[in-house]
């Protein structure tokens, strides 16, 4: 499955909006709120920027991004995006994780072999703690 988010802007209400293309067909991506359910928008280096990069990142691993991964995510791509009508811009799963690797090339040739392979063996205990907290309270994000 290939997914393709897509940002678009329109003059009215609700402004801007982020929909997921997969299969031919297309579906809103919501973020749960304390009010019940809202759109996710992008403002350049804001919170709402913020918001959608640490979404995204998780709905292309399928596991929460930390803190530092994220913000280095919105900063480098999210806050790029411009505000515009119609599209605004597109990114896939594939595009998402090949960001993501990249990361990993850069932070592995400043370390020597032993520091990045700690790095990635916690990594995956916290993905695999994070996945079985996922199922025992009833699905991923």
């Amino acid at each position: 499955m290939n997914r393709v988010f897509v940002g678009t802007g329109s003059t009215g209400p609700p402004g801007y909006g982020v929909h997921v293309e997969v299969d031919g067909k297309r579906y809103d991506l919501q973020q749960r709120t304390s009010s019940g359910y809202a759109d996710f928008r992008w403002d350049g280096g804001g919170p709402h920027s913020t918001d959608l990069a640490r979404s995204l990142l998780w709905q292309a691993t399928g596991v929460e991004p930390e803190l530092g991964i994220y913000r280095l995510f919105k900063n480098e791509v999210v806050a790029t995006w411009p505000l515009c009508t119609g599209e605004c811009w597109r990114i896939s799963d594939q595009e998402i994780l090949g960001w993501l690797a990249g990361v990993e090339r850069d932070t592995a040739r400043n370390e020597d072999q032993g520091q990045t392979e700690a790095r990635l063996a916690q990594s995956r205990r916290r993905e695999n703690r994070l996945a079985g907290f996922a199922r025992t309270f009833g699905g991923q994000r």
